[in-house]
């Protein structure tokens, strides 16, 4: 019972203990960004560096334990998307210089089982069939593989087929019943970064679409929702939860970051 939790209140005590508290995505995610950090010419403290060790440790030692994903769900089964995080994490551990021997063999373990080279496409768990698409992550921001390999192909075209609405919005998996399983803004902007990298065909004009979607969710004071139930997957659970938490979460800051980082991107595409 002993780990770091998930939320911490402003003044760094632990948040409610009625809502999912084991996740290694975030702490994945966050030796992510102090390596993404320093590659930007930002500066680290040197207990930032003792923090990145001791995180990295902490993701070694419980890398194969069940816990909540990305979502905050299903937290009896090791995640795909989690193992991307605490792959992406100990990878910036060891660009960091903080990365342990221990830490070491374990990035390895996890590129040769999570990235083998196979021509079938990432799931949300080992024996589960759907595909979710948190995973375009390990394409970007994580940068573990590029579109060209074998899983992150068969992943990429997976998501388009099933999880893309008639108007571009991008959900989560086919059964997400949360708000209905609407489109969600950051996940539209990942798949239009994603598409980006591919530069197929047609593909920068996708994104700049997804951009523009994004745009029109907006409300009056340009405050970006977490998702919109416009094509939700399973409508008839949209009401449920609207009746038991009100409206989808807005503003949702992720989702302004997701919007800016896409646009960044495709304005540096666009002067090419």
């Amino acid at each position: 019972a002993d780990v770091l939790h998930c939320r911490y209140t402003v003044d760094g005590s632990a948040g409610p203990a009625d809502w999912p508290l084991f996740q290694l995505d975030g702490p994945g995610i966050w030796l992510w960004s102090l390596a993404h950090h320093v590659r930007a010419g930002g500066r680290l403290d040197r207990s930032s560096y003792e923090a990145g060790a001791l995180v990295a440790r902490y993701l070694v030692a419980l890398r194969d334990v069940p816990a909540h994903d990305a979502w905050e769900e299903t937290p009896d089964v090791v995640h795909t998307s989690t193992l991307l995080a605490i792959l992406a994490g100990l990878r910036a551990a060891d660009e960091l210089g903080v990365l342990e021997a221990a830490g070491a063999a374990a990035c390895r373990e996890l590129e040769a089982t999570v990235l083998a080279p196979v021509a079938r496409p990432w799931t949300k768990w080992p024996g589960m069939d759907a595909v979710d698409a948190s995973l375009l992550w390990a394409v970007v921001p994580y940068g573990l593989v590029g579109t060209e390999q074998p899983a992150a192909e068969a992943t990429i075209e997976r998501i388009e087929r099933e999880l893309v609405d008639p108007d571009g919005g991008v959900h989560r998996y086919r059964d997400d019943v949360y708000y209905g399983g609407g489109a969600w803004l950051l996940l539209t902007a990942s798949l239009a970064r994603v598409r980006l990298r591919r530069a197929a065909p047609d593909d920068r004009e996708l994104a700049a679409a997804a951009l523009g979607w994004i745009e029109r969710q907006a409300g009056p004071h340009g405050e970006l929702p977490e998702q919109v139930a416009t094509h939700a997957l399973h409508p008839e659970q949209v009401d449920r939860w609207r009746a038991r938490w009100g409206d989808s979460a807005c503003p949702l800051l992720w989702s302004h970051a997701a919007y800016l980082a896409l646009a960044t991107e495709l304005e540096a595409a666009a002067s090419r």
